[in-house]
């Protein structure tokens, strides 16, 4: 049985299938890091402990992320947004897919790395935080660099930061 995890409350909800079944070692539970990084912080109960009630095995994938604001916005860097943000405190939000994210919390440090208030807007998958940012709803998102980098190319979006430790072919600028 392979169980696979999303971010949120069904991270929970893997997390617990995976503890409760039987050790006969048949069972995988492939999911991201936030799942047993982020999430005990995040929830006060999370029927499982990542310390004790499971052994890494493998990393399967390692994902890039990048910050994305509004093709609208005249913000080129992040220097540029930080001033941005503290010219537009109303304006200044960023969509994640959901709360307690890694690019929830992402967007977060980018909010204090630059001293700019950003709200956090939670959505239900990227997908429609990525069409809100297009769309000039919200003001930038956090996802990984595959989902934004189309978007950046055909100029709806600008990614201002990524999360690799080299630059990316895709992101050459």
């Amino acid at each position: 049985t392979v169980v696979e995890n999303r971010p949120g409350a069904n991270g929970r909800i893997a997390g617990q299938a995976v503890k409760g079944a039987a050790p006969d070692g048949r069972t995988l539970l492939v999911c991201p890091a936030s799942a047993m990084v982020h999430l005990p912080h995040v929830f006060k109960d999370l029927g499982y402990d990542p310390f004790n009630d499971f052994t890494p095995v493998a990393q399967l994938v390692e994902n890039a992320f990048a910050f994305a604001i509004s093709a609208k916005i005249p913000a080129n860097n992040l220097a540029e947004w930080g001033a941005w943000c503290k010219q537009n405190p109303d304006q200044a939000t960023y969509g994640s897919p959901g709360q307690g994210s890694s690019p929830h919390f992402m967007g977060d440090q980018v909010g204090r790395a630059l001293a700019a208030p950003m709200r956090h807007v939670p959505y239900r998958g990227n997908n429609f935080a990525l069409s809100d940012v297009t769309g000039g709803h919200i003001s930038g998102m956090v996802s990984t660099t595959g989902q934004l980098v189309p978007q950046h190319k055909a100029g709806h979006i600008r990614i201002l930061a990524v999360t690799a430790r080299t630059r990316l072919p895709e992101l050459p600028d």
